[in-house]
């Protein structure tokens, strides 16, 4: 599937990031047939990622610390890269492109109490350096988009939630669904120029799904 998606740009040598629904090993391996570099994340265990052991490595630092494996995939003569990754978890990729050097850091702001609660003083700001990969600090620059549909579907759509399945297949379809719904929600809102309150687009859309003659022969 991931293939025919970028199908338009084989052999131009861009960077494809994917979430964990699309990233695996086989993927990595196919788009760089295509002559397409990748990085995705991962997080279930898949065919050929080395997630039981990434999942049980020791990572001695604080947050920032990593640890990766290289393997030479003979078929198409380029690396492979999986590594894990300290944020507030563990957070796992497979690359074709970019490494495991120190990328540029990423600086968060928290509040901690420092004080005792008992005197009623407020929490201090505190500036947190992050240290990541080149390779995590590529991924997160590209994979924005992917973090505002995925939080759109699963929060405002809540169609995995709504309609629960073990079936693989009725989760896939389903899923699908949701991101053709979720691209006609943000297509909508680009091409009226102002805000539409998801629960307003989707019963809209639901009905003229529903109440259509999209089957009606004209003759």
């Amino acid at each position: 599937m991931i293939v025919n998606l970028c199908k338009e740009y084989a052999n131009t040598d861009q960077l494809g990031v994917a979430d964990s629904y699309f990233a695996s090993v086989q993927s990595a391996i196919e788009l760089k047939k295509n002559g397409l570099r990748f990085i995705g994340v991962m997080k279930t265990a898949v065919k050929q990622f080395l997630m039981s052991y990434l999942a049980n490595v020791q990572l001695l630092g604080s947050k920032g610390d990593h640890h990766g494996l290289l393997s030479l995939d003979k078929e198409i003569g380029t690396q492979l890269c999986a590594f894990v990754w300290l944020d507030r978890e563990r957070r796992y990729f497979i690359a074709t492109s970019s490494s495991c050097t120190e990328g540029a850091p990423i600086m968060r702001h928290w509040y901690h109490q420092i004080a005792y609660v008992a005197t009623n003083k407020e929490p201090e700001k505190q500036e947190v350096v992050i240290a990541q990969p080149k390779a995590a600090e590529e991924y997160y620059a590209a994979n924005n988009k992917i973090d505002q549909h995925n939080r759109i579907r699963q929060d405002d759509l809540m169609m995995e939630r709504k309609l629960r399945t073990m079936g693989w297949d009725v989760r896939v379809n389903q899923t699908l669904l949701g991101m053709c719904m979720i691209d006609s929600y943000l297509l909508a809102q680009g091409c009226w120029g102002r805000k539409v309150e998801p629960r307003d687009f989707y019963t809209s859309l639901a009905e003229q799904l529903i109440d259509n003659e999209y089957g009606r022969m004209r003759l």
